[in-house]
Order: structure tokens, then sequence, then C-alpha cells
């Protein structure tokens, strides 16, 4: 197995094999992850590597279907429960409403 070279600059780390992998894709789309980049926030970087990191169960830095499917899974099911409480809230809210004599939220 290749020994993973990093290299910390800052608050930054350089991963040499991962910069190998970029520059292996076409120019297309290193133009698109490039153009990506750099209109993402600090924030926002550190939040998709969060998200990234829990959808990569076997750490191996990359994300396999069953991976994908499994984030996929939670998203749906964790969309699916704040519907159905909004659901819930938009309710209380109209019987709200009609309790007042409103017409409108």
């Amino acid at each position: 197995m290749k020994k993973d070279i990093k290299q910390s600059i800052g608050n930054a780390t350089l991963n040499a094999e991962g910069l190998g992998n970029f520059f292996k894709y076409g120019k297309l789309k290193r133009a698109a992850l490039t153009a990506v980049a750099f209109q993402l926030s600090d924030k926002e970087i550190e939040d998709l590597a969060k998200i990234f990191n829990q959808l990569d169960q076997d750490g191996d830095g990359q994300l396999s279907y069953n991976e994908l499917i499994q984030g996929r899974d939670l998203l749906t099911s964790r969309s699916r429960t704040a519907w159905s409480q909004l659901q819930s809230s938009h309710g209380c809210l109209q019987e709200r409403a009609r309790c007042k004599g409103e017409d409108q939220i």
C-alpha cells in the first residue's frame, strides 16, 4: 500500500496523493472542482468534510456505492421526519388561526 504523504501548511493539510489524483481528472472536471472550491466558504468546506466523513464508514477516503445509498436513505428518512413535523406544526397554526377567527396564518 502506498504511504500517504501529507504536509501541513498553517491550518491546511496538503495531501500529495490526492493532489496527484486531481491532475488525473479531465480538464472539465478539474475546472468544475476548482470553481466549486473557490466559491465555498471555509465553513461550508468544513461542513462538507464532516458530511463526507460521516458517509465514509470504512475511512478509505472514498464513497462506495453502498455508502452513498446508506447516506441517501438516512437523508430521506430525516427529510420525511422533518416534513411530518412541519405538517403537524402547520396544522396546529391553522387550528390556532381558526380559533382566533383569522383567515390566514
